[in-house]
């Protein structure tokens, strides 16, 4: 293999063509038509932007100015449970271990019946940052536009080389694509990545057929409209339950990213942004409209052409699990690029084909709850689970936490899944899932000095928050506002 050709110039072109030209000694090119719009459905990501930061050598400083960027610490959830009007989603920092929040300690604060602020910093509830966030923080926000940007030149100091052209034709043959016809000339590569969004401009030629999640996923429109900068960046993204579905809100150096996520069987895009209106007291103007069926290719890899991205799959906005997905794609094919062989592309999809499954029981996992105030959540909470998150259901319901060697069991856990137990766990426990009686139970029959080793880690995880608490002086906006007076 001597050259790679990327067609799309979205995040998820671009973040491939840079992880994968810094572990292969291959010309790269991608080719990004200047006529093409950005999607921009959500502007978080998970933790695994980070682990691209990491792969990159990128300074977290450079990554917020650069994106008008802000930190964010998981997923804030409101209205979506009658118990817990207001939940945070956040376990993914090293921090976390610091704080002495293992799965144990969680068990325990579940047993108690304990609320919401007990399973994240209080900091993180206040909007406050400490000088050096980032070993607490690895999760972002960004301004999508201005990260498409900063990928472009990222891509151009790598020696990436970024045409303005869009393809016409795809030519096959018996080893797969031969040759791409661009309206200013044809490309011809060793190996060719699909980045260009629902229209799988080269994966469909190839055959590749969507498998849709709409049997347990009943939202597939949306409407983004921005509005203005606010007066304090939280850090997180909010995620507020609607008539039909939820809301995001994610803020951005200067503006606020906001959409609307339903199912267009309860509602329309006029309803919705009428609904919208009346919670914010104002009018909005829609950016863009987007209608999508949730799910993912059967075979992201055929031949010697791959699909990434929205291209590849795409579930729903909810825990912003595209840009992640792609990074898991890419840092996947990174692995099985070199000297491949029908035996990788095999074993790629199948890893891809985990990747999605967990996606889709975890978003999935949210809407089964106590929320039964339309006829849209009445009617999710009767979508029968996957036969995956019925085995997860079964393990709660018998009074234990979900552990990672159960989802080994069942073949639904590798290293580039996106979400663990305890994310699974967590989620579980504040929709009312799990039966933290016979939990209690469990829990009690452990071994009292076990017990009181996790007890003692749970305090000193509580005077670190208190320490924090007196140090973190800085508001997330002053912190953000700093990085970019210093530019």
């Amino acid at each position: 293999m001597n050259s790679i050709t990327i067609v799309g110039g979205g995040t998820a072109g671009l973040i491939t063509a840079l992880i994968l030209k810094k572990r292969l000694d291959v010309k790269i090119q991608a080719i990004v038509p200047s006529n093409i719009g950005i999607i921009g459905v959500g502007e978080g990501s998970t933790e695994h932007f980070d682990d691209f930061r990491q792969h990159l050598h990128l300074d977290v400083k450079d990554v917020l100015r650069e994106t008008k960027g802000t930190l964010k610490s998981g997923i804030m959830f409101e209205d979506w449970t009658n118990k817990h009007s207001r939940y945070l989603h956040h376990i993914h920092s090293m921090w976390n271990i610091k704080l002495g929040l293992s799965a144990r300690n969680y068990e325990y604060l579940m047993i108690n019946n304990k609320g919401a602020s007990c399973f994240a910093p209080m900091t993180l509830f206040h909007n406050e940052v400490g000088l050096e966030p980032s070993d607490r923080l690895v999760q972002y926000h960004f301004n999508t536009f201005k990260l498409n940007e900063y990928l472009i030149k990222l891509c151009k100091e790598n020696n990436i080389n970024i045409i303005d052209d869009e393809i016409v034709d795809v030519n096959l043959n018996d080893k797969g694509i031969k040759e791409l016809k661009g309206k200013k000339k044809t490309y011809k590569s060793s190996f060719y990545i699909d980045c260009t969004g629902f229209k799988k401009l080269l994966i469909s030629k190839l055959g590749a057929k969507w498998q849709s999640y709409s049997k347990y996923l009943k939202t597939n429109s949306a409407i983004a409209f921005p509005t203005g900068d606010q007066e304090d960046y939280n850090i997180w993204t909010l995620a507020k339950a609607m008539k039909y579905g939820w809301m995001w809100q994610i803020p951005t150096y200067g503006r606020t990213g906001n959409g609307y996520v339903y199912s267009d069987q309860y509602t329309n895009k006029e309803e919705a942004k009428k609904e919208i209106e009346k919670l914010l007291g104002k009018e909005i103007e829609i950016a863009k409209h987007i209608k999508y069926d949730p799910g993912a290719l059967d075979k992201p890899w055929i031949k010697n052409c791959v699909a990434v991205g929205l291209c590849a799959n795409f579930v729903e906005p909810l825990e912003a699990t595209s840009i992640g997905t792609t990074i898991q794609q890419a840092f996947l094919l990174m692995q099985y690029l070199e000297n491949y062989n029908q035996q990788s592309i095999n074993i790629y999809n199948k890893q891809v084909s985990t990747v999605m499954e967990n996606v889709r029981d975890f978003i999935q996992l949210h809407y089964i709850n106590d929320k039964k105030t339309t006829n849209f959540w009445k009617d999710v909470n009767k979508v029968e689970p996957s036969d995956t998150l019925k085995q997860y259901m079964h393990v709660w319901k018998s009074g234990r936490l979900l552990k990672s060697t159960d989802m080994e069991s069942i073949g639904h856990y590798n290293l580039f899944t996106l979400f663990k137990e305890d994310n699974f766990n967590l989620i579980a426990y504040f929709n009312g899932l799990i039966d933290t009686k016979l939990l209690r139970n469990s829990y009690n029959i452990v071994n009292k000095n076990l017990k009181r080793y996790w007890l003692e880690n749970r305090i000193e995880g509580d005077m670190l928050w208190r320490n924090t608490d007196r140090t973190r002086k800085m508001s997330h906006k002053k912190y953000i506002q700093e990085i970019h007076d210093k530019n």
